[in-house]
């Protein structure tokens, strides 16, 4: 039997630093509210220097300064599920939500939108 993978786009614009870290740290909880046993990073830029962590809200603050871009990634190894958001000085999150559980796939979409979204 083949697996067809799903992938779904996320997009979400924020007209603040502040808003844009709340989305990104609630969008990033109901990953790993929703999908256990998950891997994260989060990377959170300005310049020359980045904040990592596991967590985004402690990448954040590991910056020490306004960041200009990030990306967080949350991936589960074997069962082919992936979260991928970014942003960058626009202040626009672009991403994904993919996977082969078209199910998982599409409830995580949904909440993840959903975070991001009220948040904005």
């Amino acid at each position: 039997m083949v697996s067809i993978e799903l992938n779904k786009p996320v997009e979400q614009q924020f007209q603040d630093l502040a808003s844009l870290r709340a989305g990104l740290i609630e969008a990033q909880t109901v990953v790993i509210t929703n999908q256990p046993d998950i891997h994260h990073t989060a990377a959170i830029t300005k310049g020359e220097r980045t904040g990592k962590d596991e967590e985004v809200g402690k990448a954040w603050d590991a910056l020490h300064q306004e960041p200009e871009s990030g990306r967080i990634f949350s991936w589960k190894g074997g069962g082919g599920f992936e979260v991928s958001l970014a942003f960058g000085e626009s202040l626009k999150v672009t991403g994904h939500v993919k996977g082969i559980d078209a199910n998982v796939v599409e409830f995580v979409h949904d909440r993840v939108t959903k975070a991001l979204a009220s948040a904005a």
